[in-house]
């Protein structure tokens, strides 16, 4: 059904607003936007529930939860737009410490394809499920990939755009593909000590 967009001067504004919606209503069109809007969303944002988490964990609409009853994060966490938290079918875990904060479009996941037939197609050769742990207090930059069996450390950050695929020692700052170390935020408390009794 087409929606006209001639407005009738003769009739009452109510009238008309009235006509136009009922119009909208039954139009294709305006289902279809709806329909991509949904799309957009995805489904998988329902799982969010799903999670091990409490009230002071915000996180955006847009977070996709893949197995969320394998997931959860601490206290005072943020997660934010257009982020990937799909743990593992089975077994995998991914488990975030309170007040991490995650930037837009963190992609974390906790299960990996095998690859090592090179005959048959990546996606029928099975997954590998290892749990990822991320700590307390650290910062994940834009766009930063966290893969199966990856270890952040507490009060860690990794810029923007890395792949994390090991262990990032506590009060790290770690770049690149793969993420590196590149300084530490502070002296461990071991040495810390060493130093002051010299």
């Amino acid at each position: 059904m087409r929606v006209s967009t001639r407005v009738d001067r003769s009739a009452p504004a109510g009238q008309q607003r009235r006509s136009n919606a009922v119009g909208v209503f039954f139009s294709v069109k305006a289902w279809k936007h709806i329909a991509a809007a949904i799309g957009m969303l995805g489904f998988d944002t329902v799982e969010q529930d799903d999670i091990d988490k409490d009230s002071t964990v915000r996180m955006s609409p847009t977070v996709s939860v893949r197995n969320g009853s394998r997931i959860s994060i601490g206290p005072g966490a943020e997660i934010g737009q257009g982020c990937h938290l799909w743990a593992g079918d089975t077994v995998g875990r991914i488990d975030i410490g309170s007040h991490a904060l995650f930037a837009p479009n963190v992609f974390v996941t906790s299960s990996n394809y095998r690859f090592d037939d090179g005959d048959g197609p990546v996606m029928h050769q099975g997954r590998e499920e290892l749990d990822v742990w991320i700590g307390d207090n650290t910062w994940i930059g834009a766009g930063v990939v966290v893969v199966a069996g990856a270890r952040i450390g507490h009060g860690a950050i990794i810029a923007a755009g890395a792949v994390v695929t090991g262990d990032i020692p506590d009060f790290a700052v770690a770049a690149g593909i793969p993420a590196r170390v590149v300084r530490m935020r502070r002296s461990a408390p071991d040495d810390e000590g060493a130093s002051a009794s010299a």
